[in-house]
């Protein structure tokens, strides 16, 4: 009820990594297939750098390397 008083404000997140942009469904981790962590993409990278979206934190990176968690700030 009280949303109409908020002011509106737009958010942009870029795309951390150069890459073709794939469905979640393709990935093979079950754990981001099933969208357990949520609904999203996946990115399959072409070069090997990587850029923060957001101003943050890295708090994981995956044995496997194929997952990073971010935590913002």
């Amino acid at each position: 009820m009280f949303s109409f008083f908020k002011k509106k404000r737009d958010l942009s997140i870029y795309a951390p990594v150069d890459g073709e942009v794939i469905p979640l469904s393709f990935v093979p981790d079950p754990v981001f297939r099933d969208k357990l962590m949520g609904d999203g993409i996946a990115i399959i990278p072409t070069d090997g750098h990587f850029c923060a979206p957001i101003n943050g934190k890295v708090i994981l990176i995956a044995p496997t390397k194929h997952a990073i968690g971010l935590k913002a700030e």
